[in-house]
């Protein structure tokens, strides 16, 4: 992953949305944490982590979420791949 000059090329080696889980488990790394509340038809700002995950923990009702790639990464079906 890291010979490759754009996320679009490691994007095409990750083929399987399955390779985007992470073991938590195996990793030392120090943690952070941050506190916040979506609202009712509330959005979460568009943001990147490049050396980092997000967790988010629902307490009550339901939280949808979706990864979209830069431009140039594409599913099987040449359609612009949501994860």
């Amino acid at each position: 992953l890291f010979t490759f000059s754009s996320a679009a090329e490691r994007f095409s080696l990750l083929s399987n949305d399955g390779d985007f889980v992470f073991d938590f488990n195996q990793e030392q790394a120090d943690p952070g944490m941050a506190f916040g509340r979506i609202d009712a038809y509330g959005m979460n700002s568009i943001h990147v982590h490049p050396r980092s995950a997000e967790l988010q923990f629902v307490t009550s009702g339901r939280l949808i979420t979706e990864m979209v790639p830069e431009n140039g990464v594409l599913d099987n079906d040449g359609q612009r791949r949501v994860i």
